[in-house]
């Protein structure tokens, strides 16, 4: 039978992010933020525990405790919750129970290493505040991402790290069917660092489908022989900057997912602003005769004006977008070089997210910009032709209606007038000559079909518009 492996003090550690302040969000959502993170923090926080909450953090802060609680006896762990600018972040640890829970002793003896596995299970109960199920709920995940961490000593100096290393992984992934490829390994504190990442392939389902998938787990391999208690201070030391390290990626990829949501929807309005510049197209070739119809085109008018905001709402979101992972990827390159400059290690492994950033993420938010900003130009063009042939048509009808009028006065006048003069000059009735009876009925006919022949025109003229 074959011997489990060993493990000396293997600890598990939970980096959870959430966001606290969107932009341009209310205060009403800030407490929802708040609230949605507190469950994930203690157990049935009360109103009273959250507005303590909300009174430590400071919104110009950029790095704020706000609750630490040990796990109760006998476990080894605890939960650490702060703010980071932004967003609040929750460090979970557990390493197991106490040698001796009285005095706290820790357990430096050999474990199997399928205690790992518990050990993230303790872990995944605190979050989900029950024993079920085995992952964290889809509720409870981060809102911005989480990163588990697994920290061990080798038990024996002739095990291979990259063996261990997939041992380790195969306790806590949450889908066998994922395999790491462990060829690249760096170096932290004189241990071997190993990382896994599964990437999603759908960018653009719901966030909680996606972070199930979006899956981030850091194995640190100590040397055997080393003095434990040393190990576990060093790690100490550097749980800050991990965690900000950890925040600074998962905004990163956070972002990355909404921009690839709102390129989505960008080039579906794309296609709605294509089929109406068609549209308006068609309705400016009609007949010159006919003229254009002011209806259509109000109608027309109506539909882009919704279409350009929403349009111009998104395109600016996805350049937000673009300015948030420049800023986080600045902020996370400082964080590991400082990691690496002050515990002399070599992280080459967690510095290729970094260049993966730059050429795949930022390259392709700037390539969907300049595709899609065109759109918002043509939409705005359009607006301004439709607004221009409007007023064009308007006067012309205006002028129509005008010439109109004219011609009715004109002949109602003519016809007057001359009736008038025939009435004024003709003798009595009896003495009247038969041809100027004719001329004076003659030019009131005359009045009538002018008038006539301009009220057709005016009838005409309403059924274009």
């Amino acid at each position: 039978m074959t011997k489990p492996t060993q493990l000396v003090y293997p600890t598990v550690d939970l980096f959870l992010y959430d966001l606290r302040d969107g932009l341009g969000q209310y205060p009403l959502e800030i407490n929802r933020h708040r609230q949605k993170f507190g469950q994930k923090m203690a157990a049935n926080l009360d109103e009273k525990e959250l507005a303590q909450l909300a009174a430590l953090e400071n919104p110009e802060a950029d790095y704020v405790p706000l609750l630490a609680q040990p796990f109760d006896s006998p476990l080894d762990g605890y939960s650490y919750a702060l703010q980071l600018g932004d967003i609040y972040a929750l460090h979970v640890a557990c390493a197991g129970e106490y040698k001796d829970a009285n005095s706290q002793k820790r357990n430096n003896s050999t474990q199997n290493i399928e205690n790992l596995s518990k050990l993230k299970q303790t872990i995944v109960a605190k979050i989900n505040q029950s024993v079920e199920p085995r992952e964290i709920r889809p509720e409870q995940q981060g809102t911005i991402g989480q990163t588990w961490l697994i920290s061990v000593q080798i038990a024996d100096s002739n095990q291979d790290p990259q063996q261990l290393a997939k041992a380790c992984y195969e306790q806590i992934t949450p889908n066998p069917n994922w395999k790491p490829d462990f060829k690249e390994q760096g170096r932290l504190l004189g241990a071997r660092v190993f990382e896994y990442w599964h990437l999603p392939t759908n960018w653009t389902q719901d966030w909680e489908e996606f972070s199930q998938e979006n899956y981030h787990i850091i194995i640190c391999l100590f040397p055997a022989g080393k003095n434990i208690a040393e190990i576990r201070q060093k790690l100490e030391d550097i749980y800050l900057d991990f965690t900000r390290l950890f925040g600074y990626r998962h905004k990163i990829i956070w972002s990355y997912w909404q921009s690839r949501r709102l390129t989505a929807q960008l080039k579906k309005q794309s296609v709605e602003i294509r089929d109406l510049v068609a549209k308006v197209k068609d309705l400016s070739q009609q007949r010159p005769s006919q003229g254009v119809n002011l209806n259509e085109l109000q109608l027309a008018l109506t539909q882009s004006l919704p279409s350009l905001s929403d349009y111009a709402f998104n395109l600016n979101d996805l350049e937000f977008q673009a300015n948030m992972i420049k800023v986080n990827l600045e902020n996370y390159k400082k964080r590991l070089q400082k990691l690496e400059r002050e515990s002399t290690s070599y992280l080459k492994i967690l510095a290729n997210f970094s260049d993966f950033t730059e050429e795949k993420y930022l390259q392709q938010i700037e390539t969907d910009c300049s595709y899609l900003r065109p759109g918002l130009i043509l939409l705005e063009n359009l607006i301004r032709t439709i607004g221009s042939t409007s007023q064009i048509e308007q006067t012309k009808r205006d002028r129509t209606l005008n010439t109109t009028v004219a011609v009715v006065g004109l002949g109602l006048a003519i016809s007057c007038i001359t009736a008038t003069v025939l009435v004024e000059q003709m003798p009595p009735a009896q003495e009247t000559p038969f041809f100027l009876t004719v001329v004076f009925w003659g030019s009131i006919c005359t009045g009538l079909i002018a008038v006539a022949i301009a009220l057709v025109g005016f009838s005409r003229h309403r059924y274009r518009q």
